[in-house]
């Protein structure tokens, strides 16, 4: 509709139609959406991608194909060749019915038959020895006269079929790559395989899924956004891209648009708890201290045995200044995992500084260095248990 003589590009019915139809059905287990990307019927695809002047072409050809037929069942054809001739028929007629429903042009192998066909057809008319007029002499048949220009073009589209599907191949191996080297952890080697696999078939999504997935790992922000973006632009409902991408909006200190992305996702799936997580980090970074600590709490009761949820929301208890939350919270955390350093550091530094309970901060501190030697505070965790020497008690 919006460029009917041109069309939108070829191939690019799959990136564009998603946009105008957004319409998806969500998958809550594996939390992925369900798109329509295909129009399940070539000859509209096509039209699509190419315009009314691609249209236009389709319509000659196939009047030119009615005028190959003319000369292939002339009568002076030999039977023999009426007889392949019916077999080739059956196949291009087949070729038109299945793409009537289906998309038989954009996968590997129909259009090579489609090429063998037709290149099969025009050579039997080669063979047609004429048209008899009534006079008694013979003029030259339609497929005579049009075998150069028939030939060409099969020629030219076996070539481009070849050539475009040699990089769909390629780009597909260095996919298999990509998920493989993901799987592992191998975030070097995916983003290495999900470049080459971009090169060769820019909109295939998988890719750039995996790629701004391992962007992100790799804290490579502006390339996993644009990957993201690109992904999002096709699957603007997929929830695990949502979060991404409201991550790296994060990342880029791009609060506003952090925010829209996060409260799509929250419209879409209410109760998932990392949208909402995700918004208690869009209110901290916005100076929202009150809405950051609801959002947190909310976010911790969907899900309470993720102790993560539990740390996120403690440490806006501490910015907050609500010491005793704070505190009740990373002793519950505590509770679940004795051996969780992260916790320890948090509930010594509160006991130690703010509570006026410095022996049993103390005990918290020794525990966190003890868990985890190379805690980034262990400096400041040595300090503070060196000051417990002067003998101060709890308060």
């Amino acid at each position: 509709r919006t460029r009917p003589l041109a069309g939108a590009g070829l191939a690019n019915f799959k990136v564009l139609y998603p946009l105008i139809n957004a319409h998806t059905k969500i998958d809550d287990r594996v939390l992925l959406t369900r798109s329509p990307d295909r129009a399940h019927n070539d000859i509209f695809e096509i039209t699509a991608d190419l315009g009314l002047i691609a249209l236009g072409i389709m319509i000659w050809g196939g009047l030119t194909l009615v005028l190959l037929l003319r000369s292939v069942f002339a009568p002076s054809v030999p039977r023999e060749s009426r007889i392949a001739a019916y077999g080739l028929i059956g196949s291009v007629g087949g070729y038109f019915v299945v793409a009537n429903f289906s998309f038989p042009s954009f996968l590997p192998i129909p259009p090579f038959l489609l090429a063998v066909s037709l290149a099969g057809l025009c050579a039997l008319s080669r063979l047609s020895p004429g048209i008899e007029e009534p006079d008694g002499s013979s003029r030259e048949s339609f497929g005579r006269r049009g075998l150069g220009i028939a030939g060409v073009i099969c020629l030219l589209c076996l070539a481009g079929a070849i050539y475009t599907h040699s990089r769909l191949w390629r780009a597909d191996a260095y996919v298999r790559k990509e998920i493989l080297a993901w799987q592992k952890q191998d975030y070097s080697a995916t983003i290495t395989a999900g470049e080459a696999a971009r090169r060769l078939n820019p909109f295939r999504v998988q890719i750039h899924e995996y790629l701004g997935d391992a962007y992100l790992l790799v804290k490579d922000v502006e390339k996993a956004h644009q990957s993201l973006t690109a992904y999002h632009a096709v699957l603007p409902n997929n929830l695990l891209t949502l979060r991404r991408l409201a991550v790296s909006h994060l990342w880029r200190h791009e609060y506003d648009e952090a925010e829209a992305v996060v409260l799509r996702g929250r419209t879409i799936a209410p109760k998932l708890p990392e949208f909402t997580n995700l918004l208690a980090h869009v209110y901290r970074n916005t100076e929202r201290p009150e809405e950051a600590l609801a959002s947190f709490r909310e976010a911790s009761k969907m899900r309470t045995k993720d102790l993560q949820f539990q740390i996120d929301y403690g440490l806006q208890a501490y910015f907050n200044k609500d010491y005793p939350l704070a505190l009740e919270i990373y002793l519950a955390v505590i509770a679940t995992n004795p051996n969780h350093a992260r916790a320890h550091y948090m509930a010594g530094s509160i006991l130690f500084y703010h509570l006026n309970r410095r022996k049993a901060g103390g005990e918290h501190f020794l525990k966190a260095l003890q868990l985890d030697p190379g805690i980034k505070e262990k400096d400041a965790i040595r300090r503070a248990l060196a000051q417990l020497k002067t003998g101060v008690d709890d308060g």
